[in-house]
């Protein structure tokens, strides 16, 4: 089975992440796709967070058209920090192969995680592209060498441009009364009006 691993802290998922996700599922192939909401990122400020059930309600609600994808709570009931090596253990087996989706700013840091020679054993790595600029480009290929050479890691480029948008610029917008309609789904734009939420 192709196994696909979406992990983030989607506060608030946003057009972006699906479109990433839909463009995941169809150049990779994935039989399955599992969406995963990191409990404590580990590699940036815990900024903007919700409570679990708020943001785990929101993935659910922002990949629910999503065929063959699923959102787990995995990492929310392990607790602490989500380091992807405990994700991929638990998750690996014989039957399946497993992609990790990440941006280009997680694949030029891949070889600084914890545990990093086993995360690129247990998984092929598919980048995403944020920006449209040659010398990211051109770092993220030197980058992709390197570590295929000095840990054999797969790593696969999608063909897909990312969507221009970003939950730190959704937050800001919600907090200065600002709409955020052509940013997000629309269930997640009432859910986040229902509950009043980012507002403080």
């Amino acid at each position: 089975m192709r196994l696909g691993i979406y992990g983030g802290t989607f506060s608030p998922p946003h057009l972006g992440h699906v479109l990433a996700a839909k463009a995941f599922m169809r150049e990779v192939a994935l039989d399955r796709l599992l969406i995963i909401p990191t409990a404590i990122p580990p590699h940036k400020e815990a900024d903007g967070f919700l409570t679990d059930e708020h943001r785990l309600a929101l993935t659910r609600l922002a990949f629910s058209d999503v065929k063959g994808a699923e959102v787990s709570d995995l990492e929310l009931r392990r607790g602490g920090k989500s380091y992807s090596y405990l994700t991929l253990r638990e998750l690996s087996a014989p039957d399946r192969k497993i992609f990790f989706l990440c941006g280009t700013d997680m694949l030029l840091s891949l070889d600084s995680w914890m545990n990093a020679e086993e995360v690129m054993r247990l998984a092929t790595f598919v980048v995403i592209s944020r920006e449209i600029d040659a010398d990211v480009h051109a770092r993220v290929l030197r980058k992709k060498d390197e570590l295929s050479r000095s840990y054999g890691a797969e790593i696969l480029l999608l063909g897909t441009p990312a969507f221009p948008a970003s939950s730190t610029e959704i937050r800001k917008a919600i907090a200065d009364r600002e709409s955020i309609a052509e940013m997000v789904p629309a269930s997640v734009d009432e859910y986040i009006q229902k509950w009043n939420l980012y507002r403080l």
